[in-house]
């Protein structure tokens, strides 16, 4: 064996044949059969960390400030974000329901989601937008302020504790270790208040 100097662990130019003595720790010494072994073992473990790693599912979320909370709903949902503009309001409509706006030709009913989850009315100011997604057939603006657009390990889920947000759990998927609080978008566009809104 020649090696350039003795280290406590495998130094990147040493060099070792069968048989012979190789220095990983300073307590102890491994043969060169049992360092390959090892080595194969660890190989194989960082194989399978990488493979789980690839496997986790990965949500990308569009993070909502709705009063002092962040809420997010998941991108696939997503079908635009505009800037609030002349929206028109629509008179005998429930008090949630802000209006409407053309947004390139479609009329979209825009929803004050904080009012429908029954906190305050949205303040509308000139950083207010509409969040426009779709669901079971409905597609409806969000009046939202983005705060940002992030992927998000779905093992970072967390279930939704009565303590930790005022919405319904059926409304929810889970919240993050940020206290973002995803919002089920399929059982809240499947809410009856508004599906035969969006039908009058």
């Amino acid at each position: 064996m020649t090696k350039r100097k003795r280290l406590g662990k495998l130094d990147a130019e040493t060099t070792f044949s069968p048989g012979s003595k190789i220095p990983i720790q300073a307590s102890r010494w491994f043969s060169a059969e049992e360092v390959a072994e090892i080595l194969q073992e660890r190989t194989a473990n960082l194989a399978q960390v990488a493979q789980e790693m690839e496997k986790e599912q990965i949500i990308h979320i569009v993070v909502l400030a709705l009063g002092e909370e962040n809420y997010a709903v998941e991108a696939t949902y997503v079908r635009g974000i505009f800037a609030l503009e002349n929206l028109s309001p629509v008179p005998c409509t429930p008090d949630f329901v802000a209006g409407v706006v053309n947004l390139r030709g479609r009329i979209i009913s825009v929803i004050d989601i904080q009012r429908f989850l029954g906190f305050q009315r949205t303040e509308i100011d000139d950083y207010s937008q509409v969040v426009v997604v779709s669901a079971r057939g409905l597609e409806v603006g969000l009046l939202a302020r983005v705060r940002e657009m992030i992927p998000l390990p779905a093992s970072e889920l967390r279930p939704v504790l009565p303590t930790a947000t005022r919405i319904a759990a059926e409304y929810t998927r889970g919240i993050t270790s940020r206290l973002i609080v995803l919002l089920d978008l399929e059982n809240l566009l499947g809410d009856e208040r508004l599906i035969v809104q969006e039908q009058a």
